[in-house]
């Protein structure tokens, strides 16, 4: 059986800096390791002995930390929205929420979903509409299922239709976010994953 969580982890690292330590003061997120934002989440296991390392002048052991790393992220984004189930349906679909769950918090990922299912269940002559609630359980898996079964289009049609629903919300909020606050435009790299 193939563990789509670590390919989707390992995608979302090449975004994220696997290994790296930021300090980015236009950053809400504070500083970060591996993407995981102190300010966020203080509580995470490695940042005690990122602090010793610091504190006694020493490298910082990206091995040691990388277990922690890849499981704090399957913890904190891959489970919350059933990464599992949703990548037996569709890994590529699965890829997408839990990137942009990653970047925009899961609950919103898990909400684009569901919204872009409402778009094309056409009028709900395929399927009924889901309650947008963020919450990825049966109802959505199933109404994905359904979705992607039906013909015309084929599945592929489907998946990318999906994934460009999310996409486009992302983007959206990302557009927002720079015209609001132009100084985001450092992490300008947000586009590659759009």
């Amino acid at each position: 059986m193939i563990d789509y969580y670590v390919q989707a982890y390992d995608a979302t690292m090449e975004n994220e800096g696997r290994g790296k330590r930021t300090k980015n003061k236009l950053d809400p997120g504070g500083e970060t390791y591996s993407g995981i934002s102190r300010v966020h989440h203080p509580r995470w296991s490695g940042w005690p002995l990122i602090d010793q390392w610091i504190r006694e002048g020493k490298p910082i052991d990206v091995d040691r930390l990388e277990p922690m790393v890849r499981e704090f992220y399957r913890n904190k984004f891959w489970h919350p929205i059933a990464g599992d189930q949703l990548a037996e349906l569709s890994p590529a679909i699965a890829l997408k929420v839990f990137d942009v769950g990653v970047n925009v918090n899961t609950v919103r990922a898990s909400e684009w979903l569901q919204l872009a299912l409402n778009l094309l269940n056409r009028n709900q002559l395929l399927y009924k509409d889901l309650l947008v609630d963020g919450d990825i359980g049966f109802k959505t898996i199933g109404t994905l299922h359904v979705a992607l079964a039906q013909r015309p289009p084929t599945q592929e049609v489907t998946e990318r239709r999906i994934i460009k629903i999310i996409s486009s919300r992302y983007s959206d909020l990302w557009f927002d976010r720079m015209t609001k606050f132009p100084e985001r435009e450092e992490f300008r790299g947000i586009w590659d994953r759009v």
